[in-house]
């Protein structure tokens, strides 16, 4: 088992650190949009150097529609459903003592807080909740909107 959870943490450190990608790209595209669309300086600033934010702004959508690739696309190596298939296949890594250990990480001595999270656990029934109907729902608006913009982009060489 601990090779398992020792796999399936990894695969969740990947999968944590795309979505982290994928939402700064994201956040940072509407962020410049934004400032544009509500400060005229700003958009009068951007508008000075328009090739470059143009360029900017097409590189942090092109970026996230990259990661959210790595994320949903089924050929990905390391996707969402890898992690899944991890939990669903091996339910033991979220045993009592398999999550206390992850949860303690390095520390010498359990967290203060252990106690209190084994209580709000077990009153929310102390079980792998039931993601793979959420994950179907987010891939299908990926498939339907996305993937195919993603794929002809790949296609043209700009990825």
């Amino acid at each position: 088992m601990a090779d398992r959870g020792a796999e399936f943490e990894q695969e969740l450190e990947v999968l944590r650190t795309e979505a982290e990608a994928a939402a700064q790209f994201f956040y940072s595209y509407l962020t410049i949009h934004a400032a544009a669309g509500d400060h005229r300086p700003v958009h009068r600033l951007l508008n000075g150097s328009a090739l470059f934010w143009n360029t900017i702004l097409a590189g942090l959508q092109t970026s996230t529609f990259i990661v959210l690739g790595r994320i949903l696309d089924q050929s990905s190596a390391h996707n969402v459903d890898r992690v899944l298939k991890i939990a669903q296949n091996d339910p033991d890594i979220f045993s009592k003592a398999a999550l206390g250990r992850r949860k303690q990480g390095n520390l010498k001595t359990p967290p203060d807080w252990l106690p209190e999270y084994w209580t709000v656990l077990c009153a929310e029934g102390g079980r792998l909740p039931s993601t793979t109907s959420h994950v179907q729902k987010q891939r299908k608006i990926y498939n339907d909107k996305y993937r195919d913009l993603r794929r002809k982009s790949r296609a043209q060489g700009a990825y």
